[in-house]
């Protein structure tokens, strides 16, 4: 159903390369709501096969050095980017699974319960790739996936705009707190 590989292990850790022009997608990249800032991927050390760890549309990520399994899709990478090993590349095959509905199916809490417990190590905790080869989950017809996908990701946005309409609700609040007492005391 998808190809596994794991990211690149940079040699010299974390370590910004100013004025390379491959980047490298971190676990850090990885906002709260599943996506990735693009803008905030920092640049790494030159590698022989960049292609081998290349982040392509299609490929879902998958953490793998965290407690907090966490999957997102990836619709359209810049160029030059490879993934950390803080990542699992999954390749889906195009044909039977659609990626959203993949990194979606590997968030819900019932396979992210199954991928916890096979993590390994006490101190560093990670994930193997290998160990995702025999793993599965639900594979209904690839039109249901979609359709899944598409009220996943609209949840999301609803989740989003609730957080956002409720930040404005407190700054109108404030506001207007502010504007009836101008000279208000400290207790």
């Amino acid at each position: 159903m998808a190809t596994v590989q794991a990211g690149y292990v940079e040699r010299q850790g974390a370590v910004d390369h100013p004025g390379s022009p491959l980047r490298v997608v971190r676990a850090r990249d990885l906002g709260a709501d599943g996506a990735i800032d693009w803008s905030d991927v920092r640049p790494c050390e030159q590698i022989r096969d960049p292609e081998r760890f290349a982040v392509r549309p299609g490929d879902v990520l998958l953490t793998t050095r965290t407690t907090q399994i966490r999957a997102t899709a990836v619709d359209s990478p810049p160029p030059d980017v490879i993934a950390s090993a803080q990542f699992a590349i999954l390749r889906p095959d195009s044909e039977r699974v659609d990626s959203h509905y993949l990194a979606w199916a590997l968030d819900r809490a019932h396979a992210a319960g199954r991928l916890r417990s096979l993590i390994k190590g006490s101190t560093v905790q990670y994930l193997a790739p290998a160990d995702l080869a025999g793993f599965e989950i639900p594979l209904p017809p690839l039109e249901r996936q979609r359709l899944i996908a598409r009220a996943a990701a609209l949840q999301r946005k609803q989740v989003a705009l609730l957080a956002r309409l409720s930040e404005l609700h407190d700054r109108v609040l404030d506001a207007s707190l502010a504007a009836d007492f101008p000279h208000s005391q400290q207790p």
